[in-house]
């Protein structure tokens, strides 16, 4: 008896430290390559304490699973792996949205790759390299090793034809873009890692050399996105746990705060719509003229202007004059011509919008109201387009 159990904890430490090497190396890719260099040390040593504070909050997770899951009767057990295995994909796809931006690798498990660049036709001084840059960022000219060639401010420029090397070793990923120009016309080969050179001819006007690699598995955005499936399915098997071992208790709760309320707002309902609406102000009013107008924002400024400057109504645009153009105007005869003075009655209509919508999700419930209220406050989408 005691032998089993000893087997059962050691299997639950395997599983714990497998399941934390996972996590570390999905924050790795998923997160933290956005912060730092894919061959920096801080990386790995980041990803590698992740990957332990995950391990040691595992082992208590997988210690409450292991006698729920053996009391579950085994036609059920399929029931709940296909049910976390589809809450975990929708949490991980609908709960997180850096899936959608490209580079998604383990950086350092890229394969490293080896370019030799030699210019073979163009004049000194007029053949130059501006650009660099790979799937996982922008290689500085400060790591480049040159001969025939040398820096000159934002460019590499050719200053010996007849013996000169570029030459640059580290990761790419996927993909790796160079731009080359010359005037006259000019000519460089570039091999890679060793490989037959591949000639690349170009003129005075900026031309990309492009050329894509074969990612492995084990460092590809498909094995992050599945460790990343698999972690939220692991936490959403617990979830399920215990709602299935709370079920009375989370039904009565659902259905107490599912009650729609419809009595006057009470004293702290106003402590709440104020404190979502000064929320939502704080993260509008800043930096308010920051963005360029968008959409029909300049058929509204422009509007806004020739009203003040004595033209008819009937000739301005047309299109929400009184709700947008009239108030924008307004802004600008106080303030000025100013891009934060016309956005100003968008952010306070927008902010107004809190109270019916309050009163909305409140004839649901009382915290649905109250989470509806503080999300859209919040929300960055519609924070942009306030």
């Amino acid at each position: 008896m005691m032998k089993e159990k000893i087997l059962s904890y050691r299997t639950m430490i395997f599983l714990a430290l497998l399941a934390g090497a996972g996590t570390g190396i999905f924050l790795s890719g998923y997160v933290l390559v956005d912060f730092f260099p894919p061959t920096s040390r801080r990386l790995m040593l980041i990803s590698a304490a992740a990957a332990l504070a995950s391990a040691a909050g595992y082992l208590p997770l997988f210690a409450w699973i292991a006698p729920r899951w053996r009391a579950l009767l085994r036609r059920t057990r399929g029931k709940f792996i296909a049910g976390s295995l589809l809450l975990g994909a929708f949490l991980f796809f609908a709960g997180t949205s850096l899936w959608l931006k490209p580079a998604r690798y383990v950086s350092f498990w890229l394969p490293e790759h080896q370019v030799d660049i030699r210019a073979l036709e163009g004049k000194a001084g007029a053949v130059s390299l501006s650009w660099f840059t790979t799937s996982v960022g922008d290689v500085s000219f400060d790591d480049l090793e040159m001969r025939g060639w040398e820096r000159r401010g934002d460019e590499v420029v050719l200053v010996d034809l007849q013996d000169n090397l570029l030459r640059w070793h580290g990761r790419t990923g996927e993909r790796v873009q160079l731009l080359f120009s010359a005037k006259g016309g000019g000519k460089v080969a570039l091999s890679w890692d060793g490989d037959a050179a591949e000639s690349f001819s170009f003129s005075a006007k900026e031309q990309a050399y492009r050329r894509t690699f074969e990612i492995p598995f084990y460092a590809s955005s498909a094995f992050i996105f599945l460790l990343g499936w698999g972690i939220f399915s692991i936490l959403s098997l617990a979830l399920l746990l215990f709602l299935q071992e709370h079920e009375e208790a989370v039904s009565a709760a659902v259905k107490e705060a599912m009650v729609g309320v419809r009595t006057p707002l009470s004293r702290r309902e106003w402590l709440f719509l104020a404190g979502a609406a000064a929320l939502a102000l704080a993260f509008r009013l800043p930096n308010l003229g920051a963005l360029y107008p968008t959409f029909d924002e300049y058929y509204h400024l422009i509007a806004a202007r020739q009203i003040l400057e004595g033209a008819s109504l009937s000739d301005v645009y047309q299109r929400a004059l009184w709700m947008v153009t009239m108030p924008t105007a307004l802004m600008f005869k106080f303030f000025g011509y100013e891009l934060w003075a016309a956005r100003l009655p968008s952010v306070f209509f927008n902010v107004l919008a809190l109270y019916p919508l309050y009163l909305i999700g409140r004839r649901i419930s009382k915290p649905v109201g109250i989470l509806a209220m503080y999300l859209y406050a919040a929300t960055p989408w519609i924070i942009i387009f306030s």
